[in-house]
């Protein structure tokens, strides 16, 4: 399914569409998450039309509806490199020389100039908080954020992301 935040469900009793917005946070409010079981809607495209309703306008209240504006550099058919961070375009790098290993989050994303590449320092910032700047600044950059494997990652950004 292509439809942001909108996920199949199937158990043995039911199936159907479920919305979840819960990996947006607090911002949300309540309720975070919905079923739409087509036996309620009589078909799947019904069920589908009432899920993206309620998505847009939960978004909408919220002022988070930007977050369903597409980008040219994003597609969902394309699975994105998640690099050693679980975060596209956020990655954790060593440097070493004669003073010792010196760890880095990088940020990295293309513009008009090329790629380009941002390091927060772990020593000076902290771990999660150099995570945190990593990943704002790919946000500000690549005007995205998406996480696929989130047990690989330190804490929370505290921008918008897309679970994939």
């Amino acid at each position: 399914m292509k439809y942001k935040y909108i996920h199949l469900f199937d158990n043995n009793t039911t199936s159907g569409l479920r919305v979840n917005l819960s990996d947006l946070g607090s911002e949300v409010g309540s309720p975070k998450t919905k079923r739409f079981k087509y036996t309620d809607y009589k078909s799947s495209d019904l069920a589908l039309k009432a899920a993206i309703k309620w998505r847009d306008a939960r978004l909408d209240e919220c002022g988070l509806s930007h977050l369903l504006s597409t980008n040219k550099n994003h597609t969902h058919q394309k699975r994105p490199h998640l690099g050693n961070s679980g975060v596209s375009g956020v990655s954790l790098q060593q440097r070493k020389n004669i003073s010792g290993t010196k760890y880095f989050w990088r940020a990295s994303f293309r513009d008009e100039e090329g790629y380009q590449n941002i390091f927060y320092s772990v020593s000076d910032l902290g771990e999660c908080e150099a995570f945190r700047c990593a990943c704002r600044a790919r946000y500000e950059y690549a005007g995205f954020l998406i996480i696929g494997k989130k047990n690989k990652i330190p804490c929370k950004p505290d921008v918008p992301f897309e679970l994939v």
